[in-house]
């Protein structure tokens, strides 16, 4: 990478909200901060961002991930198979990103019963099921080294 700055590559995120950003920290180690949703789209976005930057996944020697959510980590498994790259995210998150295909279904099923507790109207909660559901085709489960506080 010519630059020596932060620089960011938006990745089309089409099961959620808007698009992730996914920074690349250049130095020892080549660094990723979020990898975006676990799409063949979200895939060739970063490739290509990457390859603008001169670079290619293969050189991706760690992964940051900030939370557990899909569209943050979905990409973090086939790069890591790619580049051999370690992944890190915070230790409360790990067990999710580490056992997720496992562990799926009673995830959402955790997700809909608390929707449920807060008061969220029947329908909303039903209209949230299929869109957790489809998170299960996002993302692998991911070995992950835990981070803590401080």
């Amino acid at each position: 990478m010519k630059s020596s700055s932060v620089k960011c590559i938006s990745l089309p995120n089409a099961l959620f909200e808007l698009d992730v950003n996914c920074y690349v920290i250049p130095g020892e180690p080549l660094t990723l901060v979020d990898t975006g949703i676990g799409t063949d789209i979200a895939w060739r976005a970063l490739v290509q961002g990457l390859a603008e930057m001169g670079l290619q996944i293969e050189e991706i020697q760690q992964i940051l991930l900030t939370h557990k959510h899909a569209d943050h980590f979905g990409l973090a498994r086939r790069i890591q198979r790619a580049s051999g790259a370690r992944v890190l995210i915070h230790a409360l998150d790990r067990k999710d990103i580490l056992q997720f295909a496992e562990d799926h279904a009673q995830g959402v099923s955790t997700i809909l019963d608390c929707l449920r507790r807060w008061g969220t109207p029947v329908e909303a909660v039903e209209e949230c099921r299929p869109a957790l559901q489809a998170t299960k085709a996002m993302a692998e489960s991911v070995d992950a080294e835990p981070l803590h506080e401080g």
